[in-house]
């Protein structure tokens, strides 16, 4: 349960620094790491539409990683996120 809430402050953080940051919309990119993947119509498939919803009402761009595991995995999308070209709009598991 401890993890759930860390994965509450990071994603506040992100939000809060993404958002406050002095950088356009058109400048940001905002990443997003699902645990399942975005088709099964579950957790994955709802944050998801909230991904499409930043995208489409506030103009950043996004891009998603999904079916990652936590714990290791986690990490290293992370770092692939981060070494990605800024236009890829998703990537799969098999990226990593």
């Amino acid at each position: 349960m401890n993890y759930k809430k860390n994965i509450a402050k990071t994603l506040a953080l992100a939000t809060v620094l993404l958002l406050g940051s002095q950088a356009s919309a058109e400048e940001s990119t905002a990443a997003f790491v699902y645990v399942g993947p975005v088709g099964d119509h579950g957790w994955s498939y709802q944050h998801d539409q909230g991904r499409q919803a930043v995208e489409k009402e506030l103009g950043i761009k996004t891009t998603f990683v999904e079916s990652v595991a936590e714990g290791a995995d986690a990490g290293r999308a992370a770092r692939v996120i981060a070494l990605m070209p800024r236009t890829t709009s998703g990537i799969g598991k098999d990226a990593m």
